[in-house]
């Protein structure tokens, strides 16, 4: 009995674990923005933001799910990393498209923390997994301290209604976008 039990131990210990969490990319086409899902034009200003809505029907794979991390795709990269504060923050909401931005205050702060989008790739890991219910998922960042600005263009898809918008400041109006981002989450 001992010898099994030492055998059955010695199995688990010295047996090769992978655990790959679930991914899903959605949004993925050859369509550019410089306003979404960063705004880096204004990562010099406090209270620039941009928001962004993935209809529910391109998520459905994850209801019920974590999300623990979401990437983006850049087709042109910035000149520098931004020296800046992003706060990235995600909910949901009724609407599939934007007609203000409605800030990290409404919704829940995923992360805070300065980003990089001089590579091909800009990951954000949450702080935290964000319990997905399975609606449409408004994605936002948020300037909460000001750094450099430098542009970067984020791949995904152009979209006939406004998904996207995004302002310049904190007193700023939305301009909105017909754009949505390439996205894996996991």
């Amino acid at each position: 009995m001992k010898k099994s039990l030492l055998s059955v131990l010695l199995m688990v210990l010295l047996t090769p674990w992978a655990i790959k969490a679930d991914e899903l990319t959605v949004c993925d086409g050859a369509a550019g923005s410089s306003y979404v899902p960063f705004y880096g034009m204004y990562a010099d200003t406090q209270g620039a933001a941009s928001e962004c809505i993935i209809p529910s029907d391109s998520l459905s794979d994850m209801a019920g799910g974590q999300i623990s991390a979401m990437k983006f795709y850049i087709s042109s990269s910035a000149a520098a990393a931004w020296t800046g504060t992003h706060q990235v923050y995600v909910g949901e909401v009724d609407q599939t498209t934007m007609t203000t931005i409605g800030g990290p205050g409404l919704y829940t702060v995923v992360k805070t923390a300065v980003f990089d989008a001089t590579g091909s790739e800009l990951t954000i890991t949450f702080d935290a997994p964000y319990a997905y219910a399975g609606g449409n998922l408004l994605i936002g960042t948020y300037v909460s301290a000001a750094g450099n600005w430098k542009s970067a263009t984020f791949a995904g898809v152009a979209q006939t209604e406004n998904t996207g918008a995004y302002r310049d400041g904190a007193s700023g109006s939305a301009t909105r976008v017909k754009f949505l981002p390439k996205t894996t989450f996991t």
